[in-house]
């Protein structure tokens, strides 16, 4: 359910809402009193979380998504996060995929330092029925296990 935050009661225009929230408005009034025009935003996240247990094989599908509902990313994924079990050997890359179409990547350092990255640091958008999928590095790395990804995204 969206989170409303009513913040605006002076009958004015709000300031442009900020990504991932929408600007709403409707009149509202208190007993004995004439209707105002109030207006909020609301946070419209949406992430999708996943995690991969254990040690994936070379280039094994390791995340599969089907949307219901429309959802975008901004550039370079901002706002993702991730963490690991155990740090990889080497840098390792996962590979992201809309509908069979590579569109960014998820590194990890030796260290355990996650960069999301969009082809072309582009920000992405799917719509119902569009899936996303992740493969895992190849080769598999010998150490790097339990990973836990968030996609930072928010319903269009």
């Amino acid at each position: 359910m969206p989170v409303v935050t009513a913040n605006n009661f002076n009958d004015s225009t709000p300031a442009a809402p900020a990504t991932g929230t929408k600007n709403v408005h409707w009149q509202a009034s208190a007993p004995g009193t004439n209707p105002r025009n109030v207006s909020a935003n609301y946070d419209s996240s949406y992430d999708v979380v996943a995690s991969f247990i254990g040690q994936p094989t070379n280039a094994a599908l390791v995340f599969i998504l089907t949307f219901t509902r429309n959802v975008s990313f901004q550039a370079n994924w901002a706002g993702s996060e991730g963490t690991v079990g155990t740090n990889p050997t080497a840098t390792a890359t996962y590979t992201i995929f809309k509908n069979g179409t590579s569109i960014g990547t998820i590194v990890i350092s030796p260290a355990g330092a996650f960069t999301f990255a969009s082809s072309g640091g582009a920000a992405f958008s799917f719509v119902a029925g569009d899936r996303l999928t992740i493969t895992a590095p190849s080769p598999a790395d010998a150490s790097l296990a339990n990973i836990g990804i968030t996609l930072a995204g928010w319903r269009t």
